[in-house]
Parts: C-alpha cells; sequence; structure tokens
C-alpha cells in the first residue's frame, strides 16, 4: 500500500504543473534540482535505492528534455557517472535527445579509454613476473613458453597474463573438465609427469596456478595477484 502511495505522489508531482516544462530548454530549475534532492533523501543514502527511485521517476517522464535537465541536476548534485545521472540520461536517450545520445557516446568511448589504460598499467606491472617465469621454463625445461593477455569476459577476475605450456612429451592431455579449466598446480607427479608437475611446484613458488583446459596446460598470472 505504501508503495502505491508513493507512485501515486510521483506521478502527481511530474503531472501536476505540466505547463512548468514548456521553452524551458535544457539548463535545470529548481523543480528539477529539488527533484532529484528528493531521490537521494528517500534513499537514505543507499545506492541502489536512489537509482530505484530515479527508474521509477523516468517511467512517468515522457518530455526527452525534462529526461536531460534531470540528468544535469543529478550531475551537478552527485557527479555526471553516479548511478542517478545515468539514469536519467539513458531516459533522455531513449526519449531521443540528441545532446543526450552525444553525452552518452562520449561517455562509453571516454570509459573504454580509462579501461584500456588501466589494463595496459596492470600488464605493465604484472609481465616482469611473467617473463621471469617463460626464462625460467626455457632455461630449466628448455620450453619456449608464450604469454598472452587474459580475456575479461566473462568476469573481471579471469583477467591478467597467461603463458601457454608447449607440448610436453610424456605429459596426460586427456580429460576435460565440464567446468571449465582446472587448476592442477596441487596434482600429483603421478597424474601430472615429472616434468609438468615440477611446472606446478614452480607456479606455487610464484603464488599462481598451474591450470588444464581441453587439452592444453597454461600457468595464469592474474593481474589481482600482482597489481594492488
Amino acid at each position: 500500500m505504501k508503495l502505491v502511495r508513493e507512485q501515486l505522489y510521483e506521478k502527481f508531482v511530474e503531472d501536476s504543473d505540466p505547463i512548468h516544462d514548456l521553452g524551458i530548454g535544457q539548463k535545470p530549475d529548481a523543480k528539477d534540482i529539488q527533484r532529484v534532492k528528493d531521490i537521494f533523501t528517500k534513499a537514505k543514502g543507499s545506492g541502489w535505492k536512489a537509482r530505484e527511485k530515479a527508474e521509477t521517476m523516468c517511467k512517468l517522464i515522457k518530455d526527452k528534455e525534462k529526461a536531460y535537465r534531470r540528468y544535469l541536476a543529478a550531475a551537478q548534485i552527485d557527479g555526471k557517472d553516479g548511478q542517478v545521472a545515468q539514469t536519467f540520461l539513458e531516459k533522455a536517450v531513449q526519449l531521443g535527445h540528441e545532446e543526450a545520445g552525444s553525452v552518452k557516446q562520449t561517455k562509453v568511448a571516454d570509459d573504454k579509454a580509462k579501461r584500456e589504460a588501466e589494463l595496459e598499467r596492470r600488464r605493465a606491472i604484472t609481465m616482469p613476473f611473467a617473463e621471469k617465469f617463460v626464462k625460467h621454463l626455457k632455461r630449466v625445461f628448455g620450453l619456449d613458453a608464450h604469454i598472452s593477455t587474459m580475456s575479461p569476459y566473462p568476469y573481471e577476475s579471469n583477467e591478467g597474463l597467461f603463458i601457454s605450456i608447449p607440448y610436453v612429451e610424456g605429459v596426460s592431455y586427456s580429460g576435460y573438465s565440464p567446468g571449465g579449466p582446472e587448476d592442477v598446480t596441487n596434482y600429483s607427479k603421478k597424474y601430472l609427469g615429472s616434468i609438468m608437475s615440477r611446472i606446478g611446484t614452480t607456479a606455487r613458488n610464484y603464488h599462481v596456478s598451474l591450470y588444464k583446459n581441453s587439452g592444453t596446460y597454461y600457468v595464469k598470472f592474474p593481474f589481482s595477484q600482482f597489481v594492488k
């Protein structure tokens, strides 16, 4: 019942002064700022509640200019990257606001650039450890291993570098774990064979893991292990 009253109140407030929204343009006025302040007041510091209330308000907004003004108001109060601001921006985009569309495209491009810069920073910090491991494989086992960057998909926790272990004579490559890559770092010499077992020991010394997946072996150097 309380939720229904809140929804009716939201609708009344949004619809109570339709002339107010005519010809205001793209600058948020006192009403826009107050409506956004109300969201944060009612959310009482909860981010998800603020986003939920912004989404409820967006359902009642049919005018693209109003949606964009609410975005600008939220950007002033909580920053343009805040969840509330982004909720209103998305609504303005959905309603066809051209400038909102440009703002979103710019944000997507900026976020991508920041993401790539951060990944490059993490690679640069982690790479010396991976390179040292590769040199060890060459010196001790005569193996020419290759370093690649792991894809973050589907989880960011997968990010890192991985070292593909070349084919080793006498090692079992059969078997497949239905759950995906299998951590075999601590598997016995009987299962891994002498060389792969020693590689597993070296991986433990680096505080990383040896994995088996679809007939291949690799050592994973997760960024989270080396980058703080």
